[in-house]
């Protein structure tokens, strides 16, 4: 059964508001309050980033594993499900390179174009390899 983004978002939703009040979870999986409030950090949403990064690992996994299109239409579907989620030059990074490895190599092109310019706003250490992929992709090179 796949898992809605909705449901995943309301997951870190109430994680969030329990680590708000200081509640922890306890091994035994119910919730106990071990930190006063204004004395935590947390990183918020953990289930959506632990989720986006499965789905896109699994996907640039597969592509970097396999070019049987039938495993790489899966990869796809993984990597335009993390899309879902949250659009980072990363997970378009990588739905750029199945779509270029199954034969769709404009719209790979869009999509690389656009990992690059998110990752420009963010000014990322990845701009040079996400740039390098895009103009292998533009001159049909990328294996």
């Amino acid at each position: 059964m796949p898992a809605r983004v909705a449901s995943i978002q309301k997951l870190d939703e109430l994680d969030n508001q329990r680590r708000m009040r200081g509640e922890m979870p306890s091994t035994n999986g119910t919730f106990k309050t071990t930190v006063r409030p204004g004395q935590m950090s947390f990183v918020p949403n953990p289930n959506t980033q632990r989720f986006v990064s499965a789905l896109n690992q699994a996907a640039w996994d597969f592509q970097e594993l396999t070019r049987d299109s039938v495993y790489l239409q899966k990869a796809l579907i993984w990597s335009k499900r993390s899309l879902e989620y949250r659009e980072e030059g990363s997970l378009m990074d990588t739905y750029a390179h199945i779509l270029y490895f199954l034969g769709r190599r404009d719209e790979a092109i869009e999509w690389q174009e656009k990992a690059v310019k998110k990752e420009k706003e963010r000014n990322s250490p990845m701009i040079t390899a996400l740039q390098e992929s895009f103009q292998k992709m533009k001159n049909g090179t990328l294996k």
